[in-house]
């Protein structure tokens, strides 16, 4: 659900009644939780009523200008309320809406360049029926309202989006430099404890220093085993291997392809 929009209201203290009434007709949209408005007379006792208004500017989605000659001849609503309101409309962090209350020149100033409300442009005072005039601000301010918290919406949802992608990707980055770290940490051990070895000879030499090419019987069975006289018949000198069907694959090959060997033979034979 989003939240209600907030919705700043603009006027000269001259026009307090019609200001009031713009805020009844409000309490609809108030009701259903779709904006929250603010007016200075909403400022507690003790508090920095300029401060107030230029945080209270600051959060709103909504800017609703209240027209009419006493506001244009305020120096606080046109010089700074006004144009605080139409540079964050520039910017595109909130919408702002004059509300043509009382028939004044106000389309020579820069307000003239907005859509303003009622849509007919007749200022409120001059309708018949102030109410209708209320009546068509209300609704046309409610599809406004439903556009902007839509947007909004899907807005706050692509930046929620964005976080956690940007918080997986830090997480996973985080979790490759912990990687590499503990593989930093743990390579000297592991090169100084086991990279090495022993010989019967008690000569010590590098694993690396250390290869016998050697073919293997990937499955032994007691075919395998040979007499002795046998064993000098078919012993090939020059390949240094038996000439039997039994097919040999190299050591290295079968190593790869089983992670778990059992190597038996008496020591020094060459198991290692």
């Amino acid at each position: 659900m989003n939240q209600p929009l907030n919705v700043f209201i603009s006027y000269s203290h001259h026009d307090e009644a019609i200001k009031n009434a713009l805020v009844t007709h409000l309490a609809s949209l108030k009701r259903e939780k779709k904006i929250s408005p603010w007016q200075d007379q909403m400022i507690e006792a003790g508090d920095n009523w300029d401060d107030a208004i230029r945080q209270a500017l600051k959060i709103a989605d909504i800017v609703l200008l209240l027209v009419t000659p006493d506001f244009i001849n305020s120096d606080y609503c046109f010089n700074k309320e006004m144009k605080e309101a139409l540079k964050r409309h520039k910017r595109g962090d909130t919408r702002v809406i004059p509300i043509i209350a009382r028939p004044s020149d106000w389309k020579s100033t820069p307000l003239g360049k907005l859509q303003a409300l009622p849509k007919e442009l007749r200022a409120i005072k001059i309708w018949d029926n102030e109410d209708e005039a209320f009546l068509s601000i209300v609704q046309d301010l409610r599809c406004i309202v439903e556009s902007l918290s839509s947007k909004i919406g899907k807005k706050s949802t692509k930046l929620k989006t964005r976080d956690i992608d940007r918080s997986t990707a830090s997480f996973y980055q985080k979790e490759e430099s912990f990687e590499a770290k503990v593989k930093e940490r743990c390579q000297q051990n592991i090169i100084t404890q086991h990279s090495h070895i022993r010989l019967l000879s008690g000569q010590r030499i590098g694993v690396d220093q250390l290869y016998v090419d050697v073919c293997m019987l990937e499955r032994p069975t007691r075919s395998a085993l040979v007499s002795q006289k046998k064993f000098q018949k078919d012993f090939n000198l020059r390949g240094q291997r038996l000439r039997r069907n039994n097919k040999r694959e190299p050591g290295i090959q079968i190593a790869r392809n089983h992670s778990k060997i059992v190597v038996l033979g008496k020591p020094g034979s060459g198991k290692t």
